[in-house]
């Protein structure tokens, strides 16, 4: 009984991808079993405050998808058969992605343009190596 209640227990689950996820963004919420996906699941998501909510049910593939829009510890569940799949998502705040891009996108080119004036010296001191080299030894 105990070994049969593990194995139903360890071998369902429900995982929410991505992990953690921001403000505005698209959850993936997915509902497996040891037989395959696990279809028409109803789950509900507990909001950082408390309350629950009912968010659909899961497709043919086990799947559903879902937007968040609150900041917090969002929890997951659904119930199949006996056995409760829970599962928690952290939910960031929305960070602003350009000052980023402002820093990177500089910094970047620099480095290409210097990447490429380093590449076009060593192919001139190779050049000159390669005519002296054999001027020189066809005179002697």
């Amino acid at each position: 009984m105990v070994k049969s209640l593990l194995f139903v227990c360890a071998l369902q689950q429900l995982t929410v991808t991505p992990y953690p996820a921001e403000v505005g963004d698209s959850v993936v919420v997915q509902a497996m079993a040891p037989s395959g996906p696990l279809a028409g699941l109803p789950i509900e998501r507990e909001l950082p405050d408390g309350s629950r909510v009912a968010i659909g049910s899961t497709g043919s593939d086990g799947v559903l998808r879902h937007d968040v829009a609150v900041a917090g510890t969002h929890i997951f569940r659904a119930r199949h058969g006996e056995v409760a799949l829970v599962t928690p998502l952290a939910v960031r705040e929305a960070r602003p992605r350009w000052p980023l891009a402002l820093a990177c996108v500089p910094l970047g080119l620099a480095l290409g343009w210097r990447h490429l004036r380093d590449m076009r010296r060593e192919a001139a001191a190779r050049a000159r190596l390669s005519c002296t080299g054999s001027g020189s030894s066809g005179s002697h």
